[in-house]
């Protein structure tokens, strides 16, 4: 996958500038970049140097000019062909996995804690997110149908957290009843 048919896919809904790209961005969990500067505007500077966006320079009556990218019919094109390709699956390594192929070499009480810490983390997470969700009216772009999708695009990786809450609190319970049932 790549942040420019990420940027054209936001481009489809309506003109959008690279900073409203940023904050769109910025405001998902759910995508795999952070909407940076040099991600952003790289991104948009190749998709219109391939005719795949027109730039529209705005001069407002005070402050800066901006510019505000839209989708051609070639990145039409172009985004309709990324979407009927194939698709990745998911990613599904996680970092607390490698000091888990180690842990046995932890006391019962360094491994716990260890997972505790990690739910803790997974904990303040999902709280930031559940916040931001909440604070949120929804994107104000595009269709009923769009919006939809968005909202679901971005409720998923809370989901996938409740997920991560479940698995760790069930590798707790599980290493408590081997330390009560094992022998010493």
């Amino acid at each position: 996958m790549s942040i420019e048919f990420t940027i054209l896919a936001f481009l489809s809904t309506g003109p959008l500038s690279g900073y409203d790209l940023k904050k769109l961005f910025a405001e998902s969990e759910a995508l795999p970049w952070s909407g940076n500067n040099n991600q952003v505007y790289r991104a948009l500077v190749g998709l219109h140097r391939d005719g795949l966006a027109s730039l529209e320079v705005q001069q407002p009556a005070e402050g800066p000019a901006r510019k505000v990218y839209t989708i051609t019919p070639k990145g039409i094109t172009a985004l309709g062909e990324w979407l009927r390709s194939g698709i990745e699956t998911p990613q599904l390594r996680a970092p607390i996995l490698s000091r888990l192929i180690a842990a046995d070499l932890l006391l019962a009480e360094d491994l716990d804690l260890l997972l505790s810490r990690y739910a803790e983390e997974i904990r303040l997470r999902l709280l930031g997110l559940e916040e931001i969700e909440r604070r949120s009216g929804g994107p104000a772009f595009g269709s009923a149908r769009q919006r939809l999708l968005w909202e679901r695009i971005n409720s998923r990786p809370i989901q996938l957290l409740r997920a991560e809450e479940e698995w760790v609190r069930e590798l707790r319970w599980a290493l408590a009843r081997f330390e009560k049932d094992s022998p010493r």
